[in-house]
């Protein structure tokens, strides 16, 4: 009895998989001298049915894996860069607390622009007085921190004007000696 070897093996890149080789006996019947036509095509056609299969698991694999990632971009698409987690009022300070979360872990600028945006147009925002003074703080890992110090604006402040006002004031926070630009949540008193 001969042996004949199967090995079906593509690269990983084109995302097919990896099959070890496998030695398959041969009937004696398929080895005679009349009959080795026949063998050879029955081996061959097994050969290629083989790797048929093969290919046919790795495109199922490939959809799979591009299922997967389409879902979760969409799951990062529905995600808000940033969401009020909490406000509260304070009645024996005579202030709001407003605070955001930083979902997407934006630096400092772009997430401070929108979350900005979010509290100018807050209802209990704009009622709360004309001119208001804002502290804001990050809160990393449970301990917060200035981020920066009392900023005078009223209910027509537009960012850039109070960007300008804090931009030399935001403080740099470090963590074991290394600093820290994504700050994910932001607590605004006002």
């Amino acid at each position: 009895m001969r042996q004949a070897s199967l090995l079906a093996f593509s690269s990983r890149q084109s995302g097919t998989i990896w099959v070890a080789s496998q030695l398959l006996p041969l009937p004696d019947h398929l080895v005679k001298k009349k009959n080795t036509e026949l063998g050879k095509m029955i081996l061959n056609l097994i050969v290629k049915l083989f790797n048929k299969i093969v290919e046919i698991f790795s495109i199922l694999i490939i959809i799979e894996i591009f299922s997967y990632l389409i879902n979760t971009i969409e799951e990062l698409k529905n995600v808000k860069e940033t969401q009020l987690l909490d406000m509260s009022y304070n009645k024996v300070g005579t202030f709001y607390t407003f605070v955001y979360s930083n979902n997407l872990l934006m630096d400092n600028y772009p997430i401070i622009k929108i979350i900005f945006s979010e509290l100018i147009n807050n209802e209990n925002f704009k009622k709360f007085g004309e001119y208001k003074i804002i502290i804001c703080q990050a809160i990393i890992q449970g301990n917060e921190t200035a981020f920066h110090f009392n900023t005078l604006i009223n209910n027509n402040t537009t960012f850039e004007e109070y960007w300008s006002q804090i931009e030399d004031y935001v403080q740099n926070i470090y963590e074991d000696g290394y600093q820290i630009t994504k700050i994910p949540f932001f607590r605004f008193k006002v």
